[in-house]
């Protein structure tokens, strides 16, 4: 680790933190992350609930983000600034205004085609450019806290980059704690989320454990109308532990909270739910299958044929993200 990073550690263990079995690096492609140092020995890192920031008290320059009401935090701010200095400066700031000028300069059949997808991510649609950068960080950085009600940034949690094979976080009252045992660098799992939903929040293509489809309203015969939304986060758990969406019925439309299309660990996910919503909708699960997969092919196909011989940067990240949900997709035939 450089002097600085060094004196940022001793820091943030000054102030509760703990930071062990592990160091700093710096990618210029991707950024920071780290590595544990000894892998036969847990690595631990624990951020107390006290250097947690929360996102309201967040602003921007072009020099990176800074903290609003420093007075919230006067015990920890020196830690607190150094962090932010260190971790969302100019150098993200520049990413994401390059990002900017990429979407920005976006044909109208170019947004079209992407809308389809929910891309670009604007975050509350706004368009002045250092607060499109605010949103894009905080977007990719924050993390819902009980305790605070609220959603924060997490001092040196944000170091860790995702892996669906990765260790999940650990939120209490005390704190937020990642630990395990490591082979090279200490990877996360983020969230539950597919291919295109990395690609919307966090800016870089990634394999995942699952793919959803895409929002959708098909209407079969009898009057029968299905609408699939997206919303991972409304699920049910049957057997215990498998998450299941949740299906709502108003006459003839039954609403399903999303549609899994690939599991990584579960090939018959698909077919089993499937069959699930065609007993309650008597529509065959074969024509409800048939149906979820045409519409997500023909979707996510035009969007590549038409988009593929871009130039613009931005377009080109997304059609990977797409190309990469349409290889998972097609594991399910395999």
């Amino acid at each position: 680790m450089t002097d600085e990073l060094i004196e940022l550690t001793e820091l943030f263990c000054e102030h509760g933190g703990r930071f062990e079995n592990m160091t700093i690096g710096y990618r210029q492609e991707s950024g920071y992350y780290c590595s544990v140092i000894d892998s036969n020995r847990n690595a631990t890192l624990f951020c107390p609930a006290h250097l947690l920031v929360d996102v309201d008290d967040i602003g921007i320059s072009e020099t990176g983000l800074f903290i609003t009401r420093p007075e919230k935090y006067t015990n920890n701010i020196r830690l607190l600034e150094k962090y932010f200095s260190i971790h969302f400066d100019e150098r993200i700031v520049g990413e994401l205004l390059e990002e900017k000028r990429q979407i920005d300069s976006l044909s109208e059949h170019e947004k079209l085609l992407l809308k389809r997808i929910n891309l670009p991510a604007i975050s509350d649609g706004t368009d002045e450019k250092l607060e499109y950068v605010k949103q894009r960080i905080l977007q990719s950085h924050r993390l819902g806290f009980k305790l605070l009600e609220s959603k924060v940034i997490m001092p040196f949690v944000t170091l860790l980059n995702h892996s669906q094979d990765g260790v999940p976080y650990y939120a209490d009252n005390n704190g937020i704690t990642v630990s395990g045992k490591f082979d090279g660098e200490v990877f996360v799992n983020y969230n539950m989320g597919d291919v295109l939903m990395f690609l919307e929040h966090y800016r870089f293509v990634t394999d995942t454990m699952f793919v959803y489809s895409l929002p959708m309203k098909l209407n079969f015969s009898d009057g029968i109308t299905l609408q699939i939304d997206r919303n991972i986060s409304k699920f049910k758990t049957i057997d215990g532990k498998f998450r299941w969406p949740v299906v709502e019925r108003k006459d003839g439309l039954f609403t399903v909270s999303w549609f899994p299309m690939y599991c990584k660990n579960g090939p018959r996910y698909p077919t089993r739910f499937a069959a699930s919503l065609s007993r309650e909708s008597n529509i065959p699960a074969e024509n409800i299958l048939y149906s979820v997969f045409l519409c997500n092919l023909n979707a996510l196909l035009a969007i590549v044929f038409a988009l593929k011989d871009s130039k613009n940067s931005y377009v080109q990240m997304v059609i990977s993200g797409v190309e990469r949900q349409l290889e998972l997709i097609g594991e399910i035939q395999k």
